[in-house]
């Protein structure tokens, strides 16, 4: 067993680690403006280049995460880094992803050990190089992490398209794919153009909702899903309404709006409790959307993606809303 798994009952003494934070968008950005560097051993380095056969990654916050070695063994810390790290490098590089990911990433990793929240004792068991996470994940496990002396390199929170580049880039610098990332973002870029080329979906209103029996929630600006509407050339209703992030959103609100689409996960074989909702809700019988048969579904893992899958969703959006009835 590795000296890091032997210190884990000495560390957990110190800092306990919490169950993972819920990324409901984008847009939840408290953890980000508490989170600690990021850096090799849970301490930033302000020394110039890179150790010898390592990495240095200057990060967003002015702190740099240095790595010892190219990683070899790295834990994907939620479905959207996994995705990411699927992209980049091979896959026997990645020793531990989420056990959601056949439901929430594009693929898994046959051969990887798997977790079910992100705590500290199940991510050190892995034996880890590296551990890929997001800021908005715990910090408690960050910490853990970082002071058993793993590598954390926590991706910034994705607002926008050109977010993704920067996301791209710092853990192709992490993980020594800056090739495979050039590539990755140039057929990206030439898929954004394709979608911003074509106009003829600029004055539709989407508004997305999910309500899982506690009242109705929708994504405003500074959400995957608001960059994904953008990308399809849609119009955010709620973005356009103010309103930031993940937010509730009431019978009354929903019906002011009048979307001309809405937007749910799942599929229409499978609605799934939000879709169900808004079909026997007798007070929502008069919105547009639903009068005219407008409501699209995204599976999950689109809904929820804040990796370089936000063009699979977007391709996906516009095309589900070009095939519905006029």
């Amino acid at each position: 067993m590795r000296p890091i798994v032997r210190c884990l009952l000495l560390v957990t003494l110190i800092v306990v680690g919490g169950p993972l934070v819920a990324c409901g968008g984008v847009g939840d950005s408290s953890a980000d403006a508490g989170s600690p560097g990021e850096a090799s051993s849970g301490e930033a380095s302000s020394s110039a280049g890179s150790p010898e056969g390592g990495r240095a990654v200057d990060l967003p916050d002015g702190t740099r995460l240095t790595l010892d070695a190219v990683p070899q063994r790295i834990v994907a810390g939620n479905n959207s880094a996994l995705d990411l790290l699927m992209a980049l490098v091979a896959t026997e590089r990645i020793v531990g992803i989420p056990a959601d990911a056949s439901l929430f990433a594009s693929g898994g990793v046959s051969a990887a050990g798997t977790f079910t929240h992100y705590r500290g004792e199940d991510l050190l068991a892995l034996e880890p190089d590296l551990v890929v996470a997001h800021s908005w994940q715990d910090l408690n496990t960050t910490s853990v992490l970082r002071q058993s002396g793993i590598p954390v390199l926590a991706l910034p929170a994705l607002r926008s398209f050109d977010d993704l580049e920067t996301i791209i880039n710092l853990l192709a610098r992490a993980v020594d794919a800056e090739p495979a990332a050039a590539a990755l973002w140039a057929d990206l870029s030439r898929r954004r153009n394709a979608l911003v080329a074509d106009g003829s979906r600029a004055s539709i209103g989407v508004l997305s909702y999910t309500n899982f029996g506690s009242g109705g929630w929708t994504a405003g600006a500074d959400t995957s899903l608001h960059v994904v509407m953008q990308l399809a050339g849609l119009r955010n209703l709620a973005a356009e309404a103010g309103r930031v992030g993940n937010d509730r959103i009431d019978i009354e609100e929903l019906l002011l709006m009048d979307p001309d689409v809405i937007l749910v996960d799942g599929t229409a074989e499978e609605p799934g409790t939000s879709a169900r909702y808004l079909s026997d809700e007798p007070s929502l019988r008069h919105l547009t959307a639903l009068k005219t048969g407008r409501v699209v579904f995204l599976p999950p893992h689109l809904q929820s993606t804040v990796s370089h899958h936000l063009l699979d969703a977007a391709e996906e959006l516009a095309a589900r809303i070009d095939a519905l009835p006029e």
